[in-house]
């Protein structure tokens, strides 16, 4: 059987070979068999087992993929989603990007489990925080993947608020390590062992259930959820005006 040409319709439809989608799109084969294997691209025509025909289409499909990652700086998985959810349409994925809160859509995507959970690798290229960072969060024990080497969702939380420190130019160059993050993990691990131990000792005085125990507990963190950031903004501001004073912090 002879095989079809590259310039060749399937019918009236123009394939491609790899070599020319490359020299169309100044993509590597291996970066666009990666793209496959990621879901960002379709698979292609395959008539033989070792050949691979690709749709004139998938160089606009290629181009969008690069423009997502170089001037809107998203990882691929996240690019893999904005597709699933808008389509290749390169007008209507811009503007969405523009319209959208992508902090917020990234919540959602968590919420509704479209994310689950990650291996180190799938974080940084979801968040785009340095490997470096992600290795030393889990050093000081601020991600921490299961059994399995996965991170759920709290952890990618973590890693994307970590990232907005980045964002803002809080870098390692200027002093900002992942130690700083760090600090709050160490102090706040402090607090919380501080309050169970306050709060198990004193509930063991009254005479409840396991489940009026259950009950309260869950309450007392629903109130210490909202006043834990009421009251660290309010001494961050405060320490804030003491130093714009000329008083510097009080110890």
């Amino acid at each position: 059987m002879n095989e079809p040409s590259g310039d060749k319709a399937n019918g009236s439809e123009k394939l491609l070979k790899m070599k020319e989608l490359c020299e169309q799109t100044d993509v590597t084969s291996g970066t666009i068999r990666y793209y496959i294997k990621q879901g960002l691209l379709p698979e292609p025509k395959r008539p033989h087992r070792n050949m691979a025909y690709y749709e004139a289409d998938y160089v606009d499909k290629i181009r969008l993929i690069k423009e997502l990652q170089e001037k809107h700086y998203l990882p691929l998985n996240v690019i893999r989603m904005i597709l699933e959810e808008k389509g290749y349409d390169e007008t209507g994925a811009t503007n969405w990007l523009r319209s959208v809160d992508i902090e917020s859509w990234f919540e959602t995507q968590i919420e509704n489990n479209a994310i689950q959970s990650m291996t180190r690798e799938a974080l940084i290229e979801f968040t785009g925080l340095a490997p470096s960072d992600v290795d030393a969060a889990i050093a000081y024990n601020m991600l921490i993947p299961d059994e399995n080497g996965l991170f759920d969702k709290e952890n990618i939380r973590m890693a994307l608020l970590a990232t907005k420190f980045r964002e803002m130019g809080l870098t390692g160059e200027q002093g900002f390590t992942i130690d700083f993050l760090a600090l709050h993990y160490n102090l706040l691990e402090f607090v919380v062992k501080k309050e169970v131990d306050i709060f198990t000792r004193n509930i063991l005085d009254y005479n409840l259930t396991s489940d009026e125990v259950l009950d309260i507990s869950e309450k007392s963190l629903e109130i210490l959820y909202k006043l834990s950031p009421i009251m660290h903004k309010k001494l961050l501001k405060k320490l804030f005006q003491e130093m714009q004073n000329g008083k510097g912090p009080s110890s």
